[in-house]
């Protein structure tokens, strides 16, 4: 009220004269206009809101301001409700109390970590805030609040200059506006409805109730099977989310068991990888994204063909299917079939998308059980072999890989992975936890400059596997790419070599050169090889491998060999079955004989 000061007027006497019914306001976290919509019957009688307030609303538990939670303020403050002060007073006395806040909707420290000059500045954060840190850069209240993705799908908000944490607390969390990409107002809500006097909003309750008790705020975002993956022995279960938000989306930490951030990520070309720090954020956000696959036995576009695009609406394909797809057992891959995996597993709980899919890839498949009649009726059913070499420090992708070999909609295999030269880094515990998680897999370390040739020789030597496969740790099989493996050989049990090559016009795939010096040293030079299969005996016979170096793609050699000595026993398949993330070329050098 300026004129107040240009005609010398006592502030307090003008706010309770008329200020209070003109909208003013006698502090900060006193909303007069928001204390008479609350509370009709005072603008009838002609009662000043502070007073009643001060005189009978606080003691009935009336808030003061939309974002002035007295129950949560009792709560972190016993002592409060057994002052003679009311609420309002008791905090404004103590603002200052490390830990003092009458809402759970502000983190003081979350703002003041972004908002660095406050705190220089020595500042009141919650004021700040509350006064026009909301109209400026970097101000979100809270890990789950985000500002501008708010105000994106409310424009009026920021047309009207209104604080978007109020008009959450008002008016968009009742008209199913979430405050962030990763808290859906309306998901949260469907795991509440049983319960009864929530008189608070939806993001509070989860942050003082929900996220102790193991709800989940988005259906993207499995707090169980995220705090699996991460050493959270000091980490208290709700602040998991923040874990995942500041820590785990850069370190590619999977939110959800059918959401591969690796496996996201690879369908990126590079450049654009670097631009996104958190995966499932921008498949939340992104439109465009929403067609890629979020996870190898996750085909979008095959989902989105059994419901239709009007029935998803503004959702993504995978959240749709947590939400509804999975209760209504629908398939989300063609090479999967639901009926027939319940059939086998019929106490299945499809509970936020734990259904037959994510059964079969950590259990199932461990166990030989196929996904589809059409694969256990297949009369050949040959063991593969994976071979896999690692050179530290680099286990961004290694995850990924590993898990899209667990998603094989052909299950008889087994693994070795040798990683030479690790550091802890997130890549290599998560590729640690997956071995442990499947008995297939091994996962050896060792620092010793061991030839790549030994390495496969001595893996050979333990390998029961009928096919040998060799895998780099950057490149991502598509779930189809064994079982295409093996309904070949059952045409031809004698193939030697099953070779599968990428599309032609990729620009990326050029020639074989092999170069050979005066001293018999071959170079082979290449961009991206191919996936190739390799029957052990074959290599077995020849003495296993030579003198290869550790670079990845040494089947070359093999290849070559083979086409001399047994030419017919080697077929092309000439369809993706496989993602190579590479972008230099690889040398390879072997001793001609």
């Amino acid at each position: 009220a300026p004129d107040v000061f240009v005609k010398n007027i006592n502030p307090l006497y003008h706010y309770l004269l008329s200020g209070a019914h003109e909208g003013h306001n006698p502090c900060y976290l006193f909303s007069s206009s928001y204390y008479l919509k609350e509370n009709r019957g005072l603008v009838e009688e002609g009662i000043n809101p502070l007073l009643h307030y001060i005189s009978e609303g606080a003691v009935h538990g009336c808030r003061p301001h939309p974002i002035f939670d007295t129950q949560y303020y009792y709560h972190l403050c016993p002592d409060a409700k057994e002052s003679s002060l009311t609420p309002l007073e008791y905090f404004l006395a103590g603002a200052d109390k490390p830990q003092s806040s009458p809402t759970a909707l502000f983190d003081e420290a979350f703002y003041l970590s972004n908002r660095t000059d406050v705190d220089k500045a020595g500042l009141s954060a919650l004021p700040h805030f509350l006064e026009h840190g909301y109209i400026e850069r970097l101000s979100d209240p809270c890990p789950l609040f985000k500002r501008d993705y708010y105000c994106r799908q409310n424009p009026d908000v920021w047309e009207q200059k209104d604080n978007p944490l109020i008009h959450f607390v008002e008016k968009g969390q009742f008209a199913g506006k979430s405050p962030h990409p990763m808290f859906d107002v309306d998901f949260y809500r469907e795991q509440i409805s049983d319960q009864e006097n929530v008189y608070i909003d939806p993001l509070s309750h989860y942050i003082i109730i929900g996220a102790v008790s193991g709800l989940r705020p988005h259906a993207l975002y499995d707090p169980e099977f995220y705090l699996e993956q991460i050493d959270h022995s000091n980490l208290k279960p709700h602040l998991a989310i923040e874990h995942f938000f500041k820590i785990g989306a850069a370190e590619r930490i999977n939110p959800h068991p059918l959401f591969d951030c690796s496996y996201y990520l690879a369908q990126f070309p590079d450049g654009k990888i670097r631009d996104i720090d958190n995966s499932v954020l921008d498949y939340c956000e992104n439109v465009n994204s929403r067609k890629l696959n979020p996870h190898p036995l996750f085909d979008s576009r095959f989902y989105i063909s059994q419901v239709g695009e009007d029935e998803i609406g503004t959702q993504n394909p995978l959240e749709h299917y947590v939400r509804v797809g999975c209760r209504n057992n629908l398939s989300t891959h063609p090479g999967f079939s639901v009926d027939y995996y319940l059939g086998l597993h019929p106490d299945i709980d499809p509970a936020f998308g734990q259904g037959p899919v994510v059964h079969y890839i950590y259990e199932g498949s461990q166990n030989e059980q196929w996904p589809s009649q059409k694969v256990s009726e297949l009369e050949h059913k040959p063991k593969f072999s994976f071979f896999i070499v690692v050179d530290g420090p680099d286990f961004r992708y290694m995850p990924g890989v590993i898990l899209a070999v667990m998603s094989q909609l052909y299950p008889r295999w087994e693994m070795t992975v040798v990683v030479r030269n690790a550091d802890e880094t997130a890549g290599c515990r998560r590729a640690r936890q997956l071995a442990r998680k499947d008995r297939r897999i091994k996962f050896v370390e060792t620092n010793d400059e061991i030839p790549f040739a030994k390495l496969c020789n001595d893996a050979l030597s333990k390998f029961d596997g009928d096919h040998l496969v060799f895998l780099n740790d950057k490149t991502f099989l598509q779930p189809h790419a064994l079982l295409t493996f093996v309904e070949k050989l059952n045409e031809n049990k004698g193939l030697a070599l099953i070779h599968a090559v990428e599309a032609v016009n990729d620009p990326q795939v050029v020639p074989i050169e092999r170069i050979c010096d005066e001293q018999g040293e071959v170079t082979v030079r290449f961009f991206v090889g191919p996936l190739a299969c390799f029957k052990v005996d074959v290599i077995r016979q020849i003495g296993g491998l030579q003198s290869w170096s550790q670079s990845a793609h040494d089947e070359r050699f093999l290849i070559t060999y083979l086409e001399q000595v047994a030419p017919e026993s080697i077929i092309s398949v000439n369809e993706p079955l496989h993602h190579t993330l590479y972008s230099d070329p690889l040398h390879i050098h072997v001793r001609e004989k």
